[in-house]
């Protein structure tokens, strides 16, 4: 659960979708579609309110349940205050965000700059990604067309002040050459409003704008951090829009379009505070065909029942000579601590040997929400290759 309300899904908040999205050019042109920040000025009232009024209740409590009331009075105010101020401090933070969805494209504005992107920057293949539990660190992630990205421009009081590559801004930043991340957390729910970017920027963008952008608004060479190959320890960095895998078995490397969640926690990237939740865990869908599933669940099953066998015997023994040396001679008494000692053992036994047998095809690791970046490595480096290939192949479909 997000310490930030839920936004609204699109078609209430755009209650004739189907018409803007059967003619979106002739529904912009008629008037722009402003999207604002996601407020919490009202919950923050409610609990100061509240908190307030059992603060205050704490002075007309009779003598005679002081002790009773006092402190729980006292607890849930205070924490229904702390609340409202976290409620408060983010719908400041929030302020001044918002969208202006034009013909043209769209403004993404923060105070009085505006991060200006035509839809031919959108006009890609590809997927909005938004980390899951709607962490208001980390905003939404969308994939970008290249060769578009010049004609962003940042505009200060209408004013342009950078182009393309050289955009950063609050509101706007971009990873690698083909990936930006918009942080802020507006009152549609990021995952549909990516979609609705999207799905504008592949219907309005398939002409790039007219005139042509300063020299400066080019990525210089290099900048493109797409892993050209794993590092040395077999590792590749990857952003999650655009990660791709063949339709291959990750570890056979049979055909199959069978796949097996992989989850993974998110770094702690930033320290977001007592209230805020941190992120939910990744699920990765990766290729595992049913034969290797199967080898999988056979070899951690077998690694389980043994380290168990092996766990109980050895504290059973363990346990029988310690008691026999402490000179415990009784039978009964030596049951019950040999039965303690198969139990114990069995259980750690269990998961250590649950844990020894978990042979994965592919690790991950440095899974971070705000960036929507992960790195991967994959036990055969064939696969590893394959996966890279897939990547730039997708890659280059988004080129002209």
């Amino acid at each position: 659960m997000s310490v930030l309300p839920a936004g609204q899904s699109l078609t209430r908040f755009v209650p004739d979708l189907d018409e803007m999205i059967d003619n979106p050019r002739a529904y912009l042109t008629e008037g722009p579609l402003t999207v604002g920040p996601r407020q919490m000025y009202g919950l923050a009232g409610l609990f100061a309110l509240i908190g307030g009024a059992l603060l205050v209740s704490c002075f007309f409590i009779d003598p005679a349940d002081r002790g009773r009331l006092l402190g729980e009075r006292l607890a849930l105010g205070i924490g229904l205050l702390l609340g409202a101020s976290v409620w408060l401090g983010w719908s400041l933070r929030l302020r001044g965000h918002s969208l202006v969805l034009r013909s043209e494209g769209v403004d993404i504005c923060y105070r009085d700059t505006v991060v200006f992107c035509p839809w031919a920057a959108f006009n890609v293949e590809g997927r909005a990604f938004v980390p899951g539990g709607d962490s208001p660190s980390a905003g939404l992630t969308l994939p970008l067309a290249t060769e578009a990205l010049a004609f962003v421009e940042l505009r200060r009081d209408g004013t342009p002040i950078a182009h393309g590559a050289e955009v950063k801004a609050v509101q706007w930043y971009v990873i690698g050459v083909d990936t930006v991340v918009l942080p802020a957390r507006y009152e549609v729910k990021a995952g549909e409003l990516g979609e609705l970017l999207l799905m504008l920027g592949r219907r309005l963008g398939r002409e790039m704008p007219k005139g042509l952008p300063p020299p400066e608004a080019y990525p210089r060479a290099g900048r493109d951090d797409l892993a050209l190959a794993p590092d040395g320890n077999g590792w590749i960095a990857v952003h999650l829009t655009r990660l791709a895998f063949p339709p291959r078995c990750c570890d056979c490397g049979e055909r199959t379009q069978r796949t097996k969640n992989f989850t993974l926690d998110a770094r702690g990237d930033k320290l977001m505070g007592l209230f805020l939740p941190a992120s939910q865990p990744l699920e990765l869908a990766v290729p595992v065909c049913d034969d290797c599933q199967r080898r999988m669940r056979d070899d951690q099953h077998r690694g389980s029942l043994r380290g168990m066998q092996f766990g109980s015997l050895l504290f059973c023994l363990l346990a029988m000579l310690l008691a026999w040396n402490g000179g415990w001679r009784d039978r009964s008494l030596l049951l019950v601590v040999a039965l303690a000692a198969l139990s114990v053992g069995g259980i750690v036994g269990f998961l250590l040997g649950s844990l020894a047998s978990r042979h994965s095809p592919v690790e991950m690791k440095g899974y971070s929400p705000s960036r929507g970046t992960l790195q991967v490595r994959f036990r055969h480096p064939e696969y590893a290759a394959q996966v890279l290939a897939a990547m730039r192949s997708q890659t280059n479909e988004r080129r002209p």
